[in-house]
């Protein structure tokens, strides 16, 4: 495979089968679900971003966009551990990978949204509002694409307004 590739976004993301209602269990959680929430959050990415490297470095301004979750940040109320452990890992894999490629000067950014979409239930499946709208998600990944090759975004934390475990 040859050519250039000027933006990579990581946006895949698996969770507990019983996760974000009143009925998750951790204990309930098999070993290999929980293995396949590691392997599909977390390690892809590094995976994907070291086969894709010889095609980032070819672009006049490469980036890296991850996107986590509220669940990587400190002091959130979310019980599900497998999900929170693989996004905290992401998060990490943000930061180190932000300096693995410093030198080639590929921008890496994580993205940590609330709930996306029309709408936000809590654990009982009652809706209590409105997500985050995706042409609002999409304003956002463009900002990081178009800032130039001397700026890097690490961060950025968008919760839904109504998100009431953030």
């Amino acid at each position: 495979m040859t050519g250039v590739l000027d933006v990579l976004i990581h946006n895949a993301a698996v969770w507990e089968s019983n996760a974000f209602s009143s009925g998750y269990d951790f204990e309930a959680v098999p070993e290999a679900e929980t293995r396949r929430i590691i392997d599909v959050n977390t390690t892809a990415p590094i995976t994907l971003t070291r086969a894709l490297l010889p095609h980032l470095r070819r672009s006049e301004n490469p980036k890296v966009i991850l996107i986590g979750s509220v669940n990587d940040l400190p002091n959130t109320r979310f019980p599900e551990v497998a999900y929170g452990a693989s996004k905290w890992g992401l998060r990490g894999v943000a930061n180190t990978l932000r300096e693995a490629l410093r030198p080639d000067r590929i921008g890496v950014t994580i993205i940590h949204p609330g709930t996306i979409g029309d709408a936000v239930h809590n654990r009982q499946g009652v809706l209590v509002g409105e997500g985050i709208p995706f042409s609002d998600m999409g304003g956002i990944v463009r900002c990081v694409i178009e800032t130039s090759r001397r700026a890097v975004i690490k961060e950025i934390t968008v919760p839904a307004m109504l998100d009431t475990e953030v």
